[in-house]
């Protein structure tokens, strides 16, 4: 995969989704989700939505302790296998995924309209496919 980061739902990243096949191990993602758990002093937490959690490792971000449980953020990195880490806290495994993202920029995403951003999503990802296969055909 190039250097893009693909917008990817938390539900697309469960190990049973019909399109985890999309994305991989290693591959740089950009995830939309609330931050459900996020311990003090601990670089794991848990990002969740309509159900679906994703476990986000912090520990290359540099921020100031202002992160909000609660709150939307938007999260881009890198898909990793949580056997790769010695010591993960069980404690933060709560989803059937293998899988967690390795994050290298966390932003606030309040306010965001999230049907909205996945439409846009799905619609971008349709007008990718069209093109490609137009470039195909000539």
């Amino acid at each position: 995969m190039d250097d893009v980061h693909e917008a990817v739902f938390l539900e697309e990243l469960a190990s049973n989704a019909e399109h985890s096949l999309r994305v991989q191990v290693g591959h740089k993602v950009h995830v939309v989700g609330v931050l459900s758990t996020f311990p003090l002093f601990q670089r794991f937490g848990i990002l969740s939505l309509d159900g679906e959690r994703l476990i986000v490792d912090f520990d290359l971000v540099n921020f100031d302790f202002s992160f909000l449980e609660c709150h939307l953020y938007h999260a881009l990195g890198e898909l990793r296998l949580i056997s790769e880490v010695s010591n993960f806290p069980m404690d933060v495994v709560t989803s059937a995924s293998c899988m967690y993202l390795k994050v290298r920029f966390v932003r606030s995403a309040g306010g965001l309209d999230v049907k909205l951003y996945k439409r846009s999503v799905l619609e971008r990802r349709k007008f990718l496919e069209e093109r490609k296969i137009a470039q195909r055909k000539s």
